[in-house]
């Protein structure tokens, strides 16, 4: 409650009081005003129009021009005060920054009456009192003037003149700062709570004795007390007391402001509405950060949320608690959910110049059974790489954050300077940390059997690994997302754990895209990657490193950068090390342009001899995918061509 005392600045016109309800109103001396108006339209019709040049009289500055005068009846529109689809008059503010006027007043039309413009004026003053009020001067001194419309003097268009200038007004509002008030009197409480969260809040409160009082901080501050309170299960909460007395001609204000959050309220039963859900309850109960009993907190909501739809059983899911049907102070929760379809089939097909055109065929079991367990199987075909995996996935006591994975695939890769054939089976344990990084536990056990170059062999390695991850996508309106993704992979083997060949290897990736205006992103990438290893020949070309291609260095080939042998043939390296840098800016809805420049190599000791490519792109967002074509010119490399690389589509 706001109460200015003993008087405003700026007076308002309140020609009525209202009694009771508003049903009656009583108005001063009621029979000698309306004496006063009979007498007036006498006058007004015997004078015609010179009543309201005297009205503009006032309102007109030397040198303005009268508005056309007319009646609102018989032909020409009757003003009803809503929005002209015409022009409307000019708004001039000095002193004060048009976007603090919220909500601006109802423009006013070129053609409208005085009476108009007159109430244009007071609602424009208005809320240039109420903008100033939120920023703490309950004083300010408000100047006016008002422009009538005028013609400019023009003949007719034969005599080469120009034509009328459209009549339109022009109101001037310049604003002067008055005294602010200072906070005299001060008493902000928060009454019968202990709660840790609150207190921080109240010590937030941005009021202090012999400072302005600052109207848009002070709501600010209630706003930040109330949300917190509701989110930590005061659903009772009210302020007691939230007054506000400002004395404009003393410059003070007095505060008094106090908050009883009431009882906080704890979680209740966790309740699921749900048709033919093919799980146990027991498993969805687990997913849920909390249990009845424990402190209501709306955060934990959130995760509720975010679990069920990482969760990957839910089509659809509503979470909401039900504050109005708490029993004894414990709020029940309600899971809506609509569970996934039990089988899903996939085909994908795409093309990349690195290696040809390629196709997917992706089988999932949602639903094996009621505890959760999920099976998949896929298949992916190209010249240069193909693949076929199979894999079950096993829940753990906390199903939305850690499960179990058993899997087994084969891979073939035929390069210019690599064939390899692989063989793999095994065992992760992936867990969902708190802060968002995904942490994959991996035992693998790979057969590869290898030519690289002049080495060839046959290994069989039992590959322990270490995967930590994270992104972020920031979904923007139109194609251009932005956003960051992470990760880091440390694997390994030893000659006396069943491997064939004993190496320690670390692998890092950032990537980052993020807005360069409306239409425009950057696109930035580093790689780096180091190995520790006996006998590298014998190391299988999956883990050696290479350099070159569409996600590496582009303006060279595929995996064609790195030590060579003494045929003079790639076979990999120890370390690699690529950036990227790339602008790419929409010209039309689904279209966009790219300019790049990629860096990198794959080498066994330095210098690196960094290779260099450049080229620009062009980039078609279609609704089933992304089509990628680039034009990469190698610089390093003066016997090199222009490349062309291909993208379309994606193949998971």
């Amino acid at each position: 409650m706001h109460k200015v005392r003993p008087s405003t600045p700026i007076p308002a016109r309140m020609p009525c009081e209202v009694h009771g309800h508003g049903t009656r109103r009583r108005c001063a001396n009621g029979r000698a005003l309306l004496g006063k108006v009979l007498w007036f339209c006498v006058v007004l019709m015997a004078s015609g129009c010179a009543t309201q040049r005297a009205w503009l009289g006032d309102v007109l500055q030397p040198g303005d021009n009268m508005p056309a005068t007319g009646s609102d009846i018989g032909g020409e529109r009757a003003d009803d005060g809503e929005a002209s689809s015409g022009p409307v008059a000019e708004i001039v503010l000095e002193g004060i920054d048009r976007d603090d006027i919220e909500p601006e007043p109802v423009p006013l039309p070129c053609d409208a009456r005085p009476w108009r413009a007159e109430r244009a004026e007071s609602e424009w003053r208005e809320a240039i009192v109420t903008a100033r009020r939120r920023a703490g001067d309950y004083t300010p001194t408000i100047n006016v003037r008002i422009s009538a419309p005028r013609v400019a003097a023009s003949t007719t268009p034969a005599a080469g003149m120009n034509a009328p200038v459209p009549p339109c007004w022009r109101l001037r509002f310049t604003v002067i700062e008055g005294q602010p008030a200072l906070v005299r009197a001060l008493r902000v409480e928060l009454r019968d709570s202990d709660d840790p969260a609150l207190r921080e809040i109240l010590g937030t409160q941005p009021l202090r004795v012999g400072e302005p009082f600052i109207e848009a901080r002070y709501e600010s501050f209630k706003s930040a007390l109330s949300r917190q309170a509701e989110e930590t299960g005061y659903f009772t909460a009210t302020f007691s007391e939230h007054i506000v007395d400002i004395y404009p001609e003393e410059g003070a204000a007095d505060v008094a402001l106090v908050f009883e959050p009431g009882r906080r309220h704890a979680f209740g039963e966790l309740q699921f509405d749900a048709r033919d859900l093919p799980l146990r309850p027991a498993l969805i109960e687990r997913m849920a950060p909390f249990r009845p009993g424990d402190p209501y907190q709306a955060d934990k909501i959130d995760l509720l949320r975010t679990r069920l739809t990482e969760s990957g059983y839910f089509a659809s899911i509503d979470v909401h608690p039900e504050p109005n049907a708490a029993v004894d102070g414990r709020v029940p929760v309600t899971a809506t959910l609509t569970p996934l379809p039990r089988i899903a089939t996939t085909l994908g097909a795409g093309f990349a110049t690195d290696i040809g055109p390629r196709g997917q065929l992706a089988y999932e079991n949602r639903f094996v059974n009621d505890r959760g367990h999920q099976a998949n199987a896929a298949l992916k075909v190209s010249p240069v790489i193909s693949e076929a995996s199979i894999g079950y996935r096993i829940p753990s006591n906390r199903p939305a954050e850690r499960w179990w994975t058993l899997d087994a695939g084969g891979r073939r890769e035929r390069t210019d300077q690599t064939q390899s054939d692989t063989a793999t089976i095994g065992v992760r344990n992936v867990r969902l940390q708190s802060s968002g990084w995904r942490r994959t536990y991996a035992l693998d056990l790979a057969h590869e059997r290898f030519e690289v170059g002049d080495d060839r062999g046959n290994s069989l390695l039992l590959v322990p690994s270490l995967r930590l991850e994270r992104s972020v996508a920031n979904l923007g309106a139109g194609p251009l997302d932005t956003g960051w993704r992470a990760a880091a992979v440390l694997s390994g083997a030893h000659t006396q754990l069943l491997s064939d060949v004993s190496f320690l290897q670390l692998q890092l990736e950032v990537r980052r895209a993020f807005a360069a205006g409306p239409q425009a992103r950057v696109l930035a990438r580093l790689e780096g990657g180091t190995a520790w290893v006996a006998g590298f020949s014998e190391l299988p070309p999956s883990y050696r490193l290479f350099a070159g291609g569409d996600d590496s260095v582009r303006g060279y080939d595929f995996k064609s950068l790195g030590p060579r042998d003494n045929q003079n043939e790639v076979r990999g390296g120890r370390h690699r090390v690529s950036a990227s840098l790339e602008y790419e800016r929409l010209f039309a809805p689904t279209w966009s342009w790219a300019v790049f420049a990629d860096s990198g190599n794959a080498f066994d000791d330095l210098p690196v001899g960094m290779r260099t490519g450049v080229g620009i792109g062009l980039r078609w967002h279609s609704p089933v995918g992304s089509v990628r074509v680039d034009l990469a010119h190698p610089l390093t490399d003066s016997d090199q061509q222009v490349r062309i690389h291909i993208g379309i589509g994606r193949v998971q």
